[in-house]
């Protein structure tokens, strides 16, 4: 059970159980913020997410659904799906990060600020 709702994080708050072969996490208790440029995405505090997750193709690939309903920024819910290829063996390709880029998208709270 989701504890009170005014224990709200930007995170949310998540349960997660089986249901046969599917993880099923239930989120709530998002925190309320409107700034898409310091905060990431808008939300609202009534925004509610169901994540499901199972193996399929003999464990070759990781299917991941969710739900978002989020009332005030969303009429009705939104839904998506997609399939990640397990890849044990792949190389990933070396990358240069920016940490000045990077920290344009981070709220000021984990900067220090």
């Amino acid at each position: 059970e989701h504890p009170d709702s005014s224990l709200r994080s930007q995170t949310g708050h998540s349960i997660g159980h089986y249901e046969g072969d599917t993880l099923v996490v239930d989120t709530r208790n998002f925190a309320d913020h409107r700034s898409p440029y310091q905060n990431g995405i808008p939300s609202g505090a009534q925004k509610h997410v169901v994540e499901r997750f199972r193996l399929i193709d003999n464990g070759a690939r990781l299917e991941v659904e969710f739900l978002v309903e989020d009332p005030e920024y969303i009429v009705g819910s939104m839904t998506h799906r997609r399939a990640l290829l397990y890849r044990p063996n792949s190389d990933m390709s070396p990358f240069n990060c920016d940490e000045e880029a990077t920290r344009r998208f981070l709220p000021s709270n984990l900067l220090g600020n």
